[in-house]
């Protein structure tokens, strides 16, 4: 009898003890699970530098308490091995939705990628799966001149201070320097930087590789006697030139032209009026005067300006614009005669 009830407690012990086993087991398997954190693919994969764009994640295995989600951007090739942060999330969920911005002075690209690791424990995952294009941020501005010396003009697109940013690539267009003078080539020089933009013409390169995402900033000067050829050239490139402002691009165009006519500059129908000289006669002070004296126009730091926001020339002005926007300068004698105007597209 003994025998008997020793037998049945080791079968009772046996029995106990295989499905803890078991438990024990499927417990140990649960909680050493391997973490992994799938990016899923963006609802869009062309978004602007400055732009906010949410990434979603879906994550398997458990995550402790602490964690943080860190949404990373790789650099315009793919690669994570400098990666810049777009985001963050605290949380343990296994999917979600994180808010990201993209920088402002992120380069332009088409190969960028997306991918969310986590902290806690550290673990990542698939990307986005997909090339991203980056644009320039769409804050798109154009500047309409009709001054026959730029010489403070040109700091306006370029943010109003310091060296313009680096973000794009800049062009200066003209066929042959204003009055033979260098003062537009200086101006770029002292904006951008010596040797950071391009000298281009009317001709060359060919406008379709100059308005493309990858351009911030474009100067066409159509003054002097490059009144004909920049009317031209506008005319024939008047559709490409308003999609890339559009985009984001910043355009700034003067010309106090000395031959040719009146000059259709698109843009919802800004005109070129000439001719119209401002001042009427030469030298006169004042000639213009600055409407905003807040405008990055007449706060430098690129000079020459004027505490009073007044300037003349010999001429200022060889035309006046009209339906070019907000004026930023007019003529002492008349307002309504605008020689320097700014339209702003885009997200502002």
């Amino acid at each position: 009898m003994n025998n008997l009830i020793n037998m049945k407690n080791n079968y009772l012990k046996v029995f106990l003890t295989f499905p803890l086993t078991i438990i024990l087991i499927f417990c140990s398997f649960s909680i050493l699970k391997a973490q992994t954190v799938t990016t899923l693919p963006l609802a869009n994969n062309s978004i602007c530098a400055c732009s906010q764009v949410f990434v979603s994640y879906s994550a398997t295995g458990n995550f402790n308490a602490g964690n943080v989600f860190t949404v990373q951007l790789s650099d315009e090739n793919g690669n994570f091995v400098a990666a810049t942060i777009i985001g963050t999330l605290n949380s343990q969920a296994t999917n979600g939705s994180i808010n990201c911005t993209i920088p402002c002075n992120t380069p332009y690209g088409t190969g960028y990628r997306i991918r969310i690791i986590s902290s806690n424990p550290a673990a990542g995952g698939p990307n986005n799966g997909s090339n991203i294009t980056i644009l320039p941020s769409p804050t798109a501005s154009i500047s309409f001149s009709t001054a026959s010396c730029v010489d403070t003009l040109t700091a306006i697109p370029a943010g109003g201070g310091g060296v313009g940013p680096a973000q794009g690539t800049k062009y200066y267009i003209t066929n042959q320097q204003p009055w033979g003078q260098p003062s537009n080539i200086n101006e770029m020089n002292d904006v951008f930087g010596v040797g950071n933009w391009i000298q281009a013409s009317f001709v060359t390169p060919a406008p379709a590789t100059i308005f493309v995402p990858g351009t911030q900033f474009v100067f066409i000067d159509g003054g002097d006697m490059n009144g004909i050829d920049c009317t031209n050239y506008i005319t024939a490139n008047i559709t490409l030139i308003e999609n890339w402002v559009n985009q984001g691009g910043q355009l700034f165009l003067n010309a106090a032209p000395n031959n040719g006519g009146q000059q259709n500059w698109g843009f919802g129908g800004v005109i070129n009026n000439y001719s119209n000289y401002v001042p009427p006669f030469g030298n006169t002070v004042p000639g213009v005067l600055v409407t905003n004296m807040l405008h990055p126009i007449n706060t430098g730091p690129f000079l020459p300006t004027d505490v009073n926001g007044v300037y003349t020339g010999n001429y200022y002005a060889h035309s006046n614009i009209i339906n070019g926007g907000t004026t930023l300068m007019h003529s002492a004698l008349d307002t309504s005669i605008a020689v320097l105007t700014e339209k702003k597209l885009g997200s502002w």
